[in-house]
């Protein structure tokens, strides 16, 4: 089931590359024939890659929300901002950076005084999602303005699902370094 979701909702590629196929395989069988039936057989491929690209836009998976979220408060950061912080962090936070209010004020004091200037999230992560838990395991490349200084960053981010969505829960102090899996 995970497989057919991540298909078809996350990155349908290959439902589109086997629709292109039944495409061509139509317009060939058309071009022997040059019936008026197999001219409007040719229409369902595209009118069914219209149907999974309007499914893909439509449905946001767990994943999705989750890197969604996590997009949110890089760009955030990079702004001086900790709205998204505010907006993802569960009511029960907790981990190394204490109580939700505690790490939001500590975030905004260190967005000020390093002064951000890019978040890079390097695209291999590991997500793994059991019922309403998830563990994100993610490499940051963090770009500082006024020195230009770049530090890899390993973060170890537990999320939880909450009636709105999904929630960071918990997160470990970063580790300096960048996991080898992410080049």
């Amino acid at each position: 089931m995970d497989t057919i979701k991540a298909t078809l909702f996350e990155d349908p590629t290959y439902i589109y590359i086997s629709l292109a196929f039944a495409e061509l395989a139509l317009a060939a069988l058309w071009y022997e024939r040059r019936t008026r039936t197999w001219l409007r057989a040719l229409l369902v491929p595209p009118l069914l890659a219209a149907g999974v690209v309007a499914l893909a836009a439509l449905v946001e998976t767990d994943r999705e929300q989750i890197l969604r979220a996590v997009d949110e408060m890089a760009r955030d950061a990079e702004a001086g901002k900790v709205d998204a912080f505010e907006r993802w962090l569960d009511d029960q936070f907790t981990g190394a950076y204490g109580a939700k209010a505690k790490a939001i004020d500590n975030a905004r004091a260190e967005i000020r005084r390093y002064q951000i200037k890019e978040v890079a999230v390097m695209k291999k992560l590991t997500l793994d999602i059991a019922e309403d838990r998830a563990r994100l395991r993610l490499s940051t490349i963090i770009t500082f303005r006024d020195i230009g200084d770049k530090i890899p960053l390993m973060w170890d981010v537990r999320w939880v699902r909450r009636e709105p969505g999904w929630r960071v829960l918990e997160v470990d102090q970063p580790r300096m370094g960048m996991d080898l899996r992410d080049r």
